[in-house]
């Protein structure tokens, strides 16, 4: 905000006019002469300033409002370029047989029973839920790799479509010391020929053969107890023995096809 004289300093340079022009008083003024054109010098210097500065303000309205533009067509083309994106990686997965499963895609497993433990192929199960990782990956990577270049075996959590592709001692839940089970793949899974790899897995039924008994189960806590302690939960799950290993076979059947994805 531009200031502006106080009444003391207003009230001088009128009374200075008035006196002027009342009394022959110029060669009394030199300095204060000097000083008026020193002022209008100044005033002229304010004047471009402020024309200068309003050139300013209206080139950075205009800076500001490009600003706003420019920022609305980054996000645009950023949008744009990502339904390109999706439609590109919608044809590498197709592809590759890769998905993005919204529900879960439901396969075989097998594990055996050892040490009082539930074991996969590799690693152990201590619930019935597992996420794959690899080894040969750095972190970030989107597991599993489509292209299983960081196999033989590539990573992921396998599952099988069909109890065909077990021996059918282990299909039928007849090899003791065995649990075959349906498992819900999510996150990215892989489809192949005879089955899947994929990022999680979570078991939602199983049959186990253990200790002389043959039982089998959807119900979560009781698998949750079977897979954190096989043994203890078997004694305890005696209501829930399948009487032949063709009882086993057909409940795992009818649990893969409950909620599937397709």
């Amino acid at each position: 905000m531009a200031r502006v004289d106080d009444e003391r300093t207003a009230q001088a340079w009128v009374s200075l006019q008035i006196y002027r022009e009342r009394y022959p008083i110029d060669h009394m003024l030199e300095q204060v002469d000097s000083l008026q054109r020193s002022i209008a010098r100044r005033r002229e210097k304010h004047h471009a300033m402020r024309r200068r500065l309003g050139d300013l303000e209206k080139q950075l309205s205009e800076t500001r409002a490009d600003l706003r533009a420019t920022a609305d067509e980054i996000v645009g083309s950023r949008a744009a370029g990502a339904l390109l994106i999706e439609e590109i990686l919608d044809r590498v997965r197709q592809d590759n047989d890769e998905r993005w499963s919204p529900t879960p895609v439901r396969g075989y497993r097998v594990w055996r029973i050892e040490s009082g433990a539930v074991w996969g192929n590799q690693v152990p199960w201590p619930e019935p839920r597992l996420e794959g990782r690899c080894l040969r990956s750095i972190p970030g990577d989107d597991i599993p790799h489509a292209s299983g270049r960081c196999g033989p075996p590539a990573c992921g959590i396998y599952a099988v479509k069909d109890l065909d592709m077990f021996p059918a001692s282990v299909g039928r839940c007849e090899m003791r010391d065995i649990a075959v089970g349906v498992v819900g793949l999510t996150g990215k899974v892989v489809e192949h020929e005879l089955g899947f790899r994929a990022r999680r897995a979570s078991v939602v039924a199983v049959a186990i053969h253990h200790r002389g008994a043959r039982v089998a189960t959807n119900e979560k806590s009781e698998i949750e107890a079977l897979f954190r302690a096989p043994s203890d939960a078997i004694e305890r799950l005696g209501n829930n023995s399948v009487s032949s290993p063709n009882e086993a076979r057909a409940f795992l059947e009818r649990s893969l096809k409950e909620d599937q994805w397709t």
